[in-house]
């Protein structure tokens, strides 16, 4: 799947849940690394970048951090490594699949054969999706104007502390 379409249906499957553009935000920005630690092809696509097991473990122990133990950095870092788990869901969707065999190398791929990439049929299987995320969305009062006028301002209150104003 293409870059664009991994973040912005990772995008809106998670703001769809949470509600926050700051978890939707973040996750769309974690929805391109497993390709970006491709490293300019050294790594062979799909391979152990995409390998579901190490970053399932680490979303596991970045939730079980944040109950625990509630603060920014295990938040930030959850929604990050959710976008990467989102990108590997995505990519069982194509004909290509991903491997989840005992180790990448495995041979074993988890594919439903939904769409080829940089084919139209990856193109309507995006749109669905936003559909989908869109719907649920709305349903959910999320893209009223007052929700997304407190969004705005909780980004606009964040980004003044940061820059120390």
């Amino acid at each position: 799947m293409r870059w664009r379409n991994h973040q912005i249906i990772t995008g809106l499957a998670i703001y769809s849940i949470t509600g926050g553009f700051i978890s939707a935000g973040l996750a769309a920005v974690g929805a391109v690394l497993p390709d970006v630690l491709e490293v300019g092809g050294v790594i062979k696509h799909r391979t152990v970048t995409h390998w579901p097991y190490p970053y399932l473990l680490l979303a596991s122990a970045l939730y079980l951090w944040q109950w625990h133990n509630p603060s920014v950095l295990p938040y930030l870092l959850f929604f990050f490594v959710l976008g990467v788990v989102m990108h590997l869901l995505l990519d069982s969707l194509s004909n290509h699949g991903i491997p989840v065999g005992q180790s990448p190398s495995a041979g074993k791929r988890l594919s439903l054969n939904l769409y080829k990439t940089f084919t139209p049929s990856e193109e309507v299987t995006s749109a669905g999706l936003v559909v989908v995320f869109l719907a649920t969305a709305y349903f959910r009062g999320l893209l009223s104007g007052e929700h997304i006028r407190l969004e705005v301002n909780l980004v606009v209150q964040l980004m003044g502390m940061l820059i120390g104003r």
